[in-house]
């Protein structure tokens, strides 16, 4: 019974233990490569009809650098049910120095293609400089609608 009890003790005291400070989150140490993603998977944006929609999207990166990084976005056509030309946005996305996060801004102009329905349009990170996507969440999905 007494060493039930001790094992209790020594468990609960390890657990409380622990220390809460955590580390920077780092995808290959020694390698020094990052992992970039979109903060979110899916926005929704809704445009009034002759007008024009401004948004602010991030994305995270996984480790802190002392200078900035440019991470390369695209239009996916394949996937997407509007034309680019409804969309602007950034052909590159900085991370500042010391900044885990990026933002960016896309413009929706609705040109009398966007419906009431929703409509996808995608958006793909890609690697550059010692940076990898993540491939589940490297792709944005925009969908629009008015």
């Amino acid at each position: 019974m007494k060493i039930k009890i001790l094992v209790l003790i020594l468990i609960a005291g390890i657990s409380f233990s622990c220390d809460t400070e955590f580390e920077e989150v780092v995808y290959e140490p020694n390698s020094e490569k990052s992992l970039v993603y979109f903060e979110e998977s899916s926005v929704n944006i809704d445009v009034p009809e002759n007008e024009t929609i401004t948004t602010t999207l991030s994305i995270l990166i996984t480790s802190i650098s002392n200078s900035e990084r440019s991470i390369n976005l695209s239009y996916v056509e394949e996937d997407s049910e509007l034309p680019s030309s409804v969309i602007s946005f950034p052909s590159q996305i900085t991370v500042p120095a010391n900044s885990y996060t990026g933002t960016f801004e896309i413009e929706v102009m609705d040109d009398d293609l966007i419906t009431s329905t929703r409509q996808d349009v995608f958006l793909q990170l890609s690697e550059s400089n010692n940076i990898s996507v993540d491939e589940d969440s490297s792709l944005l999905r925009l969908r629009i609608s008015n």
